[in-house]
């Protein structure tokens, strides 16, 4: 059964919409790629503007995927697509991004001792972290990461998914599934941090990225892109906010 569309009327009567929509949405990604290679220490060896090649490729793709499919099934962004925007559900997502930081964070170090080696560089949520770390978390994570996980690859696996089920189920089962390969994406970075992590260091991992990713994509259904990236700015400012009140309190 083929799933009811819902079109939205973007840039009418402009023959390069999409141009104007992937061209926005590399320039929107480019500083968190930028931040990248400024932040990032590049391992022994290796230069820093190579960090930057895949989230590059990752970018441009998801500006392209999510510029064709995103119109297609009504999913709203203003600064890509002109719609409407709306205060209100940009403060509640920011809103509930900080509440889901602050539970996730305060959860990760109550449980940190079933999955924190002695020793090990990979630290939990609550723990104190630098500014750098918080730019590279709003810049890359907030945005450039929502584009490429929401914005292009939610969407177009709901344009898939739509072929075969009712549109509702298409976006569901996308949200789902990108929450998924969101939360795998982060596996490289755990084992930069400890070569060989525990089972439970793994299952902690995948299960605090999937519901982050779950709650994103949730906004980005409900509210559109600007609303998933405000969810997660909301999330890092308020673990870095856990981890500031741990160092001064402490």
């Amino acid at each position: 059964m083929k799933a009811d569309r819902v079109s939205t009327p973007v840039y009418q009567g402009y023959p390069n919409a999409r141009s104007v929509r992937i061209s926005r949405a590399v320039a929107l990604g480019l500083p968190g790629v930028i931040a990248v290679i400024l932040l990032v220490p590049a391992p022994a060896g290796v230069p820093a503007i190579a960090l930057a090649i895949n989230p590059m490729i990752l970018l441009c793709a998801a500006a392209f995927a999510g510029s064709f499919a995103a119109p297609r099934l009504g999913l709203r962004s203003a600064v890509l697509m002109g719609d409407m925007l709306s205060v209100r559900p940009l403060v509640v997502a920011f809103g509930f991004g900080a509440a889901l930081g602050l539970s996730l964070a305060g959860l990760d170090c109550a449980t940190a001792s079933f999955w924190q080696r002695p020793g090990s560089s990979l630290s939990a949520l609550c723990e104190p972290t630098g500014l750098s770390s918080l730019t590279l978390g709003l810049l890359y994570g907030g945005v450039t990461e929502e584009l490429i996980m929401r914005w292009g690859l939610l969407s177009i696996l709901a344009l898939g998914f739509s072929k075969l089920m009712p549109n509702r189920w298409s976006l569901a089962l996308a949200v789902i599934l990108s929450a998924a390969l969101f939360a795998l994406a982060h596996l490289p970075t755990l084992w930069l941090a400890t070569p060989d992590p525990a089972t439970t260091a793994l299952i902690r991992t995948l299960v605090l990225n999937a519901v982050a990713g779950l709650v994103f994509g949730s906004f980005f259904l409900r509210s559109g892109l600007e609303a998933a990236m405000l969810s997660h700015t909301g999330f890092h400012c308020a673990v870095f906010a856990s981890g500031f009140f741990i160092r001064a309190f402490a």
